[in-house]
């Protein structure tokens, strides 16, 4: 499972990255620097963030939810989960032992 959100602050990304990881809910994560446009609380804004992208699986996506919308800065954050069909035998073992599964 794939799950995504956005953040303004780098250093802030890496933080809420390594608490996840500690806490056995995802296996790995990317930190990708983006634009983002879109509207918000009637304005229109075109902002520089960074694209978090959280590999998981399905059975701790409800806790990971939970605890990223605790840490998310935010006070409407984004989080979407999408599944993966097939990661790979050898890299699905990997996902499963980091997610302590």
């Amino acid at each position: 499972m794939l799950c995504y959100t956005t953040l303004d602050n780098k250093k802030q990304a890496r933080k809420i990255i390594k608490k996840l990881l500690r806490k056995n809910l995802i296996a790995c994560a990317q930190i990708q620097k983006i634009s983002s446009l879109y509207r918000w609380e009637g304005r229109l804004c075109d902002d520089k963030e960074f694209l978090l992208t959280l590999k998981t699986h399905p059975k701790k996506r409800k806790k990971l939810c939970k605890i990223l919308t605790k840490l998310h800065p935010y006070k409407v954050p984004e989080i979407a989960c999408v599944r993966v069909d097939s990661w790979g035998e050898a890299y699905e073992k990997w996902l499963l032992k980091q997610c302590r599964l």
